[in-house]
């Protein structure tokens, strides 16, 4: 047993003795040392890397036609409040996807799904009103939703 415990501490001490030897007399390569570029070498290694270079004023201009482009997209993109009303009925005995369906026919809303979906995860299903409704076009699923679920 005695034996067993010198080898491992010499074992130890040699591990330990190796570790410190390459500490010591290798730190300068170990630390990583690069030479210093400058900001016209950065900027050409990175261009040349695909990457794109802004100087603060460029990137301000860059954000502001990105954020001008984004409203405009906006405001093509959203739906125009359609004039009108339209009735519709609802009948017992008519599940939430065929209303669903119905609305979307009488183009109160343009996903059929996203409309079942949030009246399943709200819980509306079951608060559905039987009877006849004027549901104004342009209105969003929570309001419609909200029109046919209190009457």
């Amino acid at each position: 047993m005695k034996q067993t415990v010198r080898s491992f501490s010499i074992g130890l001490m040699a591990a330990t003795l190796m570790l410190s030897i390459f500490y010591w007399v290798e730190p300068r390569e170990m630390s990583g040392k690069t030479p210093q570029l400058s900001e016209n070498d950065m900027i050409s290694k990175l261009k040349s890397d695909g990457y794109h270079i802004f100087t603060e004023a460029q990137l301000e201009n860059v954000k502001n036609e990105a954020k001008a482009t984004q409203e405009t997209t906006k405001k093509t993109d959203t739906p125009e409040k359609r004039p009108g009303k339209v009735t519709f009925s609802i009948a017992s005995g008519m599940s939430s996807t065929e209303i669903s369906q119905m609305l979307a026919d009488a183009g109160l809303i343009d996903d059929v799904e996203a409309f079942d979906e949030y009246m399943r995860n709200q819980e509306l299903s079951r608060y559905i009103q039987i009877g006849e409704y004027e549901v104004p076009k342009g209105m969003t699923i929570e309001q419609t939703a909200d029109i046919i679920t209190s009457k």
